[in-house]
């Protein structure tokens, strides 16, 4: 597998992008998710003993133990969709 460059730049220009928004565009809620590892097919070009590894070493660091489900982003978004009160990347 060929080496990529870290996302963490990427994360953290793009809450700089939607935290300008935020003003700009009140009343309009403007949110953001940024859900990190989630378990889902664009893992599987990684063969299944180094993808399980990562999906392990990962979960070492992360807070709840485990990366994400699918499922897990689809909540998030319906919460942040479902509370008119919630506002901010």
């Amino acid at each position: 597998m060929e080496a990529q460059p870290s996302s963490g730049w990427v994360v953290e220009d793009m809450r700089t992008f939607y935290e300008g928004l935020d003003g700009v565009f009140a009343p309009i809620r403007i949110n953001a998710i940024s859900p990190g590892i989630v378990r889902t097919p664009w893992w599987d070009r990684i063969p299944a003993p180094q993808r399980e590894a990562t999906f392990k070493d990962a979960a070492e660091w992360i807070p709840v133990g485990r990366v994400g489900a699918p499922d897990d982003v689809a909540q998030a978004v319906l919460l942040v969709a479902t509370n008119g009160y919630m506002t901010g990347p």
